[in-house]
């Protein structure tokens, strides 16, 4: 098995840019700047993957998403 295809947990570098990215994503969903298709994409993804009910709204789910990755990092949520 080679470096590549070892399982490794995610570093806290790599955790705190996917709560940059998710927060930018959340925001942008907020002021109705993500396509309608491409919400109604990450909202399925994101109900199916968080076990979440599929008509909750996707910044709840991305703000969810946000406070697992905070608490994974043991920040304060």
């Amino acid at each position: 098995m080679s470096l590549d295809d070892e399982i490794a947990p995610i570093t806290r570098e790599d955790a705190g840019a996917l709560i940059g990215v998710l927060a930018n994503l959340e925001g942008h969903s907020r002021l109705g700047d993500v396509t309608p298709h491409a919400v109604e994409h990450l909202q399925r993804r994101l109900a199916r993957d968080l076990g979440a009910d599929a008509s909750t709204p996707l910044e709840d789910m991305l703000a969810t998403l946000i406070t697992r990755l905070r608490r994974a990092l043991g920040e304060p949520t």
